[in-house]
This record gives structure tokens, sequence and C-alpha cells, in this order.
């Protein structure tokens, strides 16, 4: 691991001082239709990185610039040092540590990838590469592969301070000038919409893994372990809190100039979610998203990357955003299904339960009910105004809690806690055709003129 960061550092450090010689116009190359940055890439590397193989075992990110890649592959090597430390002996690691590399697939010397295929252990390979650009053994071997994806208007914002930034890719004097580009094809290793539209066709390989740079910084506890399950890593709950804390964004600025050398701060900026309002205007807002819709609209990535729908009567971004800090209790009873699953139905019983239980007397129980009602309680996790989840602090247990929500959107504490989760699962076109007459008689969700127009709405997750 010591090996490899400093082989990233003195790597951009090179690289740094060979781009300080050129003009902006020299900064960048074209292979294949995609630019690429003359001090990092050469055509050569290209071709002799057809002689790599890869394995099954092999550890492969895939993201675009920006994405996140310097974050995830933190976790990863952290997971793979955990993995090897279990299976290996100490002569191994030793002599793997001596043949690491530079950990982005397509940077480095044209001999890179034979010293690549002398390495033992399971290697962690980082790319910004199109899939049809990585060697043919990746998939035909079946390699593991995490794609990560981002908010284009976030992953756009971040693109923009870092080209103006490092000196190995051509600075922009506006924001305006950088959009145009990114709009148009013309950003190192190509367009995001291109990169997200070719890397869907494999999105739902079994080999590869997707993951949103938002869901993993909503909650990276729940990110680590599905990304540690992915790749066959066992860990511990003290291994995995661990790799959370030192991939934690406050840990890795901190550690940055160590890990990343001089421009350290330049690839752990901010971390956040959100920054392209501050750069963003409303005509820019409007061109992206419908770059967006043309290109990945109704596709897996495209969906997942869109994120969820919420009615807009019933919650709010607010009260989303204070969901976070919600305390579950280790006698809580979460039940979870999707809308119109029959939550209603399943709370019914469980209530009809809870009220039979001999240990609450006929006055306890009425006092749980009033206090729901006082405190102004709605029976969803997710609905609600902000303040909701203050109040609930007051009800007296056993709580019975629905919700509508995916695994990675609820609270870090619900999936922490020994809180029991009842998820309530139904036949999806009995589903559907229950969602879709709700819908029609309810007003605050959207109708629809005609089943169909639902039915697409509702393949496309919208």
């Amino acid at each position: 691991m010591e090996k490899s960061r400093k082989n990233f550092t003195d790597l951009v450090d090179k690289a740094v001082a060979a781009a300080n010689t050129l003009r902006r116009d020299e900064l960048l190359f074209s292979y294949k239709g995609i630019l690429y940055p003359v001090t990092l890439c050469s055509p050569e590397v290209f071709r002799a990185m057809e002689s790599l193989e890869a394995r099954s075992d092999d550890v492969i990110l895939a993201g675009y610039p920006k994405s996140g890649t310097n974050w995830v592959g933190q976790i990863l090597g952290d997971l793979v040092a955990i993995f090897e430390k279990k299976t290996q002996n100490e002569e191994s690691r030793v002599n793997d540590e001596e043949l690491e590399e530079f950990p982005y697939l397509e940077i480095g010397d044209t001999g890179k990838y034979e010293r690549m295929n002398k390495q033992t252990s399971r290697r962690i390979m980082v790319t910004h590469l199109l899939p049809e650009n990585l060697p043919s053994s990746v998939f035909k071997n079946k390699a593991k592969i995490l794609l990560l994806t981002r908010n284009p208007k976030d992953l756009a914002t971040s693109f923009y301070h870092f080209t103006n930034g490092i000196p190995t890719l051509p600075s922009y004097d506006t924001w305006d000038d950088f959009f145009v580009d990114f709009m148009t094809k013309k950003m190192p290793w190509g367009s995001y919409f291109e990169y997200l539209s070719e890397w869907n066709k494999y999105a739902t390989c079994e080999n590869v893994m997707t993951i949103t740079y938002e869901e993993l910084k909503e909650n990276p506890v729940l990110g680590v372990k599905n990304i540690a399950a992915f790749f066959g890593i066992p860990l511990t709950e003290k291994e995995l809190q661990t790799v959370v804390e030192r991939s934690s964004f406050q840990s890795m600025k901190k550690n940055s100039q160590k890990t990343h050398g001089t421009f350290g701060n330049l690839f752990f900026r901010k971390g956040g979610v959100g920054d392209w309002k501050n750069l963003f205007s409303e005509d820019q807002n409007k061109k992206m998203d419908r770059a967006f819709e043309e290109r990945l609209g109704g596709t897996k990535l495209g969906t997942k990357l869109k994120g969820v729908l919420y009615p807009a009567i019933l919650t709010s971004p607010e009260t989303l955003e204070a969901l976070k800090s919600f305390e579950t209790r280790s006698d809580d009873v979460i039940l979870a299904g999707y809308p119109k699953t029959g939550t209603n139905w399943l709370d019914a019983m469980v209530s009809e339960l809870e009220s039979t239980d001999a240990k609450y007397t006929e006055e306890e129980m009425k006092e749980r009910i009033n206090a729901e009602k006082k405190l102004e309680i709605f029976p969803r996790l997710e609905s609600g105004d902000p303040g909701i989840y203050e109040r609930m602090k007051k009800l007296p247990s056993r709580r019975v809690i629905l919700t509508h929500l995916p695994p990675h959107l609820l609270p870090p504490s619900i999936l922490q806690s020994k809180a029991k989760i009842l998820v309530l699962v139904r036949n999806p076109k009995d589903t559907a055709v229950s969602y879709y007459h709700f819908y029609n008689n309810m007003p605050v969700l959207p109708s629809f003129a005609s089943w169909d127009e639902y039915f697409v709405a509702f393949m496309n997750g919208k």
C-alpha cells in the first residue's frame, strides 16, 4: 500500500512537471475519438494494455473522472488489505507490495501490464475508460467490476474546479466555457453521458455491481458492507467500522497530501452533494436535464441516478434530510414494503398483535394510541414535517414504524441497530395494478390518462 501511494504521488508530480512545459492546446491528445491527458496516457500504453490478463478475482473500479474513484479506491484498498491479511502469508504480501503499480489502469508505461501479470494477490484496478476500451480479458474472464456513478451536475461542478487546479488538464476562464465543453464531448475521457450510456449495457451483468456516489455518501456503512459482499470479502463489525472511518471525507482530506501529494486538497475538495447549485444557471440546468433524459431516461443507471420521487404534499427534502438523524431503538418494529404491497394490512395485523400483548394493560394501550395522536405522528417514517423525528422520541416503546423507503435511503441507525425489520413483498404485476388504481383516486398523487401511460412510468421508476 505504501509503495502504491508513492507511485501515485511520484507519477502526479512527474506529470505536473511535464504539463507545465506545454501550451493549453498541447495538453490533450485524441485516441479512438476520445481525449486524454498527454502527460498521463499515450496511444502506446493503450495498445499495450490489451496484453493484461484479467482474473476473476480482480477488483476493478470503473468510474468517470470526479465520480469519487479516489474515495472508493481507498475503500477497496482497505478491503483487499483485510482480505490478504487473512489469506496470504507475510512473504507473499511483501513480494506483492514490491510489484504494486499505479492503480489507474490506463496510466503508466508500456511495461506496466507485463509486471501486473506477475502479481499473485488480488489486484485493484481503477479506470475511467469506456467498457469497449478495456482489455478484452476483463469481460472474457468475468472480473468483478464496481461501477461508480454520480449525479452529472455535481460531477461537472467537481470536474470544473479540478481542471482549473491541476496543470495536467486544460483550465477554463469561465464556468460557461467549461459547461459547453462538458456538454459537447470535449472533456478528457470523453462525454459523461456517453460513458453512462455505454456502461449501462453492462449494468445487469452478474459480475458488475452499480453504486452511486450519493447512496454511498448517504449510508457508508451499508455501502461498504455491500461492496465487501460483492467482492467476497468477509468483515467483522470492527473491520467494517475501521474501513468506514478511514474512508470518511474528513479522514481522507486530512491525509490527502500523504496519499495524493502536493495536489491532495484538490482531489478532496468538498466531498458533498448539491454543490452544482452554486454554478448552474437555470438554462444550463434545463439543458443538462434534457441531455440526461435523451441519453439515459428509463435506463437502469439513469433511474438509479435520478433517485426516488416522493409525493410533495406528504414529505419534503427537509424532512428527508432530518430523517438521517432518526434514532432507532432495539425493540422497534420496522415494517418495510413498496407502496401497495399491503403495508396497511400488515400494520393492522401488527397493531392487533401489540394490543393483545399481555405486557400492556388496556390503559397503557390507550396511552400509546393517544400519544401518537397528540404528537401528530404520521404512520409513514418518511412522511411529515422535519420535526416529526424529535416527536417520535417521546413515543413509548414498542414503536411500530412503517416505511416505503429502499434500504440505502433509510436512516443509518435502522440498519446498525438490532431493530427487527419485516419486509413485505408482492407480485409486481398485482402491485402495479393496485398502484394504478390508487394513483388515479388519490389527489396527492399524479393521475394517468391511461393504463399504458402509467405502465411506462412504473417500468421506468417514475
